[in-house]
């Protein structure tokens, strides 16, 4: 795995429900990855972990999804400092620990059992069941729904006043409560880094492989400043990052930053490590380097939640971050390493919510008898939107997870589905049968409007084809045919990067 651009993450580009893999609500044992999707280890994976650009092609392709704009990682272009508009700076809210009864302080599922599941403890009892522990137990001091809170402030306008539902009402502090609650079953995509409960971090001398960063080595710097620069600088739109105390893990809402970026000589990069600094040996492809030291503001969690309808409630804090970041000889960041304080004092990872999704009964999640519709209606009328139609907010791009997939055949891209390439290089495209396609069948293959060729291919077999993309957006045109005739035609985009 080099120590590169969103390195060392096995599902890097995924998005899936989120609180096993960022969540306060659990205690998990050290260095437990997220598995969203079902795979399995084996050497395709090894293969994909090596190879950092599967995960910026993942990265720049959801960013591309999500704004129809381009990632880029090019210093030069990304804001030294940002933050999202007063619209869209999170509110502070309660964790809402375990060791009190989760979301259940100040009775807010209690409300929601009244209102809702007709006055049956349907709600409460899951939650005394699933989301409480006692004094002593493992967690039991810090164990909560800072990830919950910390999903639905970096995509909600705080709630502002009463609603009433079924005759109970549900004060503005009720139904942060309940969007805490909700948001424990978000959807999520992860930007970098990952979960790991292990209190000591290798410096480059202690890995056996200075330019490798393990599993447990969290978020790469150069990862984390991209990420920062591009969703936050570039399109004003809140994060979630992680503060690690010890083994404990505490989200939070980021929304703002300023950086103060020094471009800096091989050797100064060497003093700037430190202590073992001799034996770090760069990225073979690192030519360039650059000091950062930034200032990354965040919404403070509150020790409780005021009761009523208290609003606005901003409690903004800091952390201040210093790094290495590598460059290549294109000024693109393709890594970096951690200095100073921030060598052990850093995020683990960082993250964007998504979606809430309506619970499946699972403890790691949200309570599965509080509707994810009912609590984003009671929101939209606090805040004075339409109750009945609640604005959708950031959601997953369908074609993230669908690229290339069609009914009869797979659109495959330099090995990968991610509608993003690099460029400097003949770019495989293959055509994969997900059903034989037998008689005269014929494939008309065109990119930005050129034909590259028509071809023949017989019985099941997969059709390969090199192809030299423009740099930015391109894009492909399929036409199968049979008889002369066409049965299925496809338009396909994807971006090419330096």
């Amino acid at each position: 795995m080099r120590r590169s651009l969103i390195q060392c993450r096995e599902v890097a580009g995924r998005a899936s429900v989120a609180l096993m893999v960022m969540g306060c609500a659990v205690t998990m044992g050290s260095c437990r990855k997220p598995n969203p999707a079902g795979d399995t280890a084996g050497p395709a994976r090894s293969e994909l972990l090596a190879d950092s650009r599967r995960e910026i092609n993942s990265s720049s392709n959801f960013f591309f999804a999500v704004w129809d704009d381009t990632f880029t990682s090019r210093l030069a272009d990304l804001p030294a400092s940002g933050g999202a508009p007063p619209e869209r700076v999170p509110y502070s809210g309660h964790w809402y620990p375990e060791v009190n009864g989760g979301t259940n302080v100040g009775g807010a599922i209690g409300k929601y059992d009244r209102a809702f599941n007709g006055g049956r403890p349907l709600a409460q009892n899951w939650e005394s069941s699933n989301h409480s522990l006692r004094q002593g137990q493992p967690g039991a001091n810090w164990a909560g729904h800072c990830n919950g809170f910390s999903a639905a402030s970096s995509r909600h306008k705080e709630p502002a006043r009463a609603v009433v539902r079924n005759g109970i009402t549900f004060d503005a502090s009720d139904i942060k409560a309940l969007l805490a609650e909700v948001y424990m079953s978000a959807k999520y995509y992860f930007l970098g880094g990952n979960r790991c409960e292990q209190d000591q971090v290798r410096r480059p001398n202690q890995r056996p492989d200075p330019t490798t960063m393990g599993e447990c080595d969290d978020v790469n710097p150069g990862t984390f400043h991209v990420a920062i620069a591009n969703w936050i600088g570039r399109k004003g739109y809140p994060v979630v990052t992680d503060k690690t105390v010890t083994s404990q893990v505490w989200n939070y809402p980021a929304y703002r930053y300023a950086a103060q970026v020094q471009r800096i000589t091989r050797q100064t990069a060497l003093q700037y490590i430190g202590s073992g600094g001799t034996n770090y040996v760069f990225n073979q492809a690192a030519e360039q380097f650059a000091f950062v030291n930034m200032t990354l503001s965040y919404a403070n969690a509150l020790p409780s939640e005021p009761e009523g309808n208290v609003a606005p409630t901003h409690q903004a804090a800091t952390m201040q971050l210093q790094y290495v970041l590598e460059l290549n000889a294109a000024d693109d960041v393709i890594g970096g390493e951690w200095v100073g304080d921030s060598q052990t004092a850093h995020p683990d990872f960082i993250w964007l919510a998504l979606e809430p999704m309506q619970a499946s009964g699972t403890k790691y999640f949200g309570n599965p008898n509080v509707d994810v519709n009912a609590v984003l209606s009671l929101w939209a009328e606090s805040v004075g939107l339409n109750p009945a139609s609640p604005p959708p907010g950031l959601r997953e791009p369908a074609w993230v997870k669908d690229w290339g997939k069609f009914p009869s055949f797979e659109v495959v891209l330099d090995e990968s589905q991610t509608g993003a390439v690099f460029m400097g290089r003949e770019v495989m495209l293959r055509f994969k049968r997900r059903q034989p396609l037998h008689g005269s069948v014929e494939l008309d293959v065109s990119v930005n409007g050129s034909r590259i060729n028509t071809y023949k291919p017989t019985g099941e077999e997969d059709v390969n084809i090199k192809i030299r993309p423009s740099p930015g957006m391109n894009r492909l045109d399929v036409s199968w045919r049979k008889g002369g005739i066409a049965f299925e035609e496809r338009s396909l985009r994807f971006h090419a990067m330096n």
